[in-house]
């Protein structure tokens, strides 16, 4: 079976943290996955609501470091540079 993916970027404020949480919690609620670049801002509040709502998160960090991610994400990828 297909599961769709929705992927949520950017900075927030505490207003629009508010929001995400609400969005990710939405696209748990409709069965997709979230996935977003692991970090701070939108992409941690959205992965929150997803998660408090029973859905899964994905994190692609740009960089390796695994530790920065936020604790919300559920399963984390590393991309990684071809020189």
């Amino acid at each position: 079976m297909h599961v769709p993916r929705v992927a949520v970027s950017g900075d927030c404020d505490n207003e629009v943290a508010t929001e995400a949480e609400a969005l990710g919690a939405g696209i748990a609620a409709l069965g997709a996955e979230l996935v977003c670049g692991g970090r701070g801002g939108v992409m941690a509040a959205a992965c929150r609501g997803a998660q408090g709502a029973g859905g899964r998160t994905i994190g692609i960090l740009p960089d390796g470091e695994r530790e920065a991610a936020n604790r919300s994400e559920e399963h984390k990828s590393e991309l990684q540079s071809q020189a």
